[in-house]
């Protein structure tokens, strides 16, 4: 029988195909696909299926990857949202499925993922000219790298104004229980992702815009939820939420003629990762602020210099070159007299 619902979201279709498309599972094997699903699920299950493209998953799974979970769970993981999205494509809900054929996780993220400098600055300078609403969280998360998730837990007390460092003790997690959908706060992932990380000027100046605004429009909210600073309309931010207000962004950005593609908070983590690395920071230095499960996942996902970077690396190496060949030159001469 085909399903007419073009509007399944991703947690909807998966409980739907679960319950009614694979009943011979045991209870076993069905917690085991609960269990994997739960991992896609924080990320993306909010969203329709039709919405859904490649790199939406890509960008999931490479989670995955700098949690440090295995290949072989990410595999197994794929391979029942592969499966359960091909029912979709048989039930005509959608035409294609939208789950990659390959995973490249754990090779480099592609230029795609990052913003170029200059896309930095058509964004940054967009959201000043126009005092948007976005700035905060756009600037926050462009200069300290964190997760969305883990931005969105963020509280008043996380932050050490005086030392200038936000302390990362848990992050926002969304799951279904008894078919309702929950959200909560929960400890980090690992005792690793406890972690403290330096602000930078720019980061602190708008963690305390943020602040001071919360202040001013809902003293009531900001209190209620523990002095969380990037509430949304007086509740804890979802995934779903800031999704939106990036898609906003974008495009109200096109509408007023500025060409802009795409962009995600995953995508100014990577951004952020990006600029670290163009600016010459040490790789264990930029991996404990991504919180990754090694400096090898650090090295394996971030290949890709800005090609500005390329050319001044270029250069020392020639300047290098040419004080090597000089040297050559002088030990000759004194080797002949």
């Amino acid at each position: 029988m085909k399903i007419l619902n073009e509007y399944y979201t991703l947690d909807e279709w998966f409980y739907y195909w679960l319950n009614n498309k694979m009943k011979h599972l045991t209870l076993k094997t069905r917690g085991d696909y609960v269990s994997s699903f739960s991992r896609v699920s924080s990320s993306i299950g909010f969203r329709t299926l039709k919405t859904l493209c490649c790199d939406d998953f890509e960008n999931v799974f490479k989670d995955l990857y700098e949690f440090g979970y295995t290949k072989m769970t990410i595999k197994q993981t794929k391979m029942i949202i592969q499966q359960c999205l091909e029912e979709a494509v048989n039930c005509d809900v959608i035409h294609a499925n939208p789950v990659p054929k390959k995973i490249l996780t754990w090779e480099t993220i592609s230029k795609s993922s990052v913003l170029t400098i200059e896309e930095q600055k058509q964004l940054l300078g967009y959201l000043q000219r126009n005092q948007r609403e976005e700035m905060e969280i756009v600037v926050c998360l462009l200069s300290t790298g964190l997760r969305s998730a883990e931005l969105r837990a963020v509280t008043i007390n996380d932050i050490d104004f005086k030392k200038h460092s936000l302390s990362i003790t848990k992050s926002v997690t969304e799951y279904y229980e008894e078919s309702k959908r929950k959200i909560e706060y929960t400890n980090t992932k690992t005792i690793k992702s406890k972690r403290s990380i330096p602000l930078n000027k720019v980061a602190l100046k708008y963690f305390k815009r943020q602040v001071k605004k919360n202040l001013e429009v809902d003293c009531q909210t900001y209190s209620d939820f523990g002095k969380i600073i990037f509430p949304y309309k007086g509740k804890i931010m979802t995934q779903g939420d800031i999704y939106y207000i990036f898609s906003r962004l974008c495009k109200q950005m096109n509408k007023d003629g500025i060409n802009i593609r795409r962009i995600t908070p995953h995508m100014l983590r990577h951004t952020f990762a990006t600029r670290c690395f163009e600016s010459g920071m040490e790789v264990k230095a930029i991996s404990e602020i991504l919180d990754h499960v090694s400096v090898r996942t650090t090295i394996n996902i971030y290949t890709h210099p800005d090609i500005s970077a390329l050319k001044s690396e270029i250069q020392k190496l020639k300047q290098i070159g040419a004080k090597m060949a000089q040297t050559s030159n002088e030990i000759n001469d004194r080797s002949s007299k």
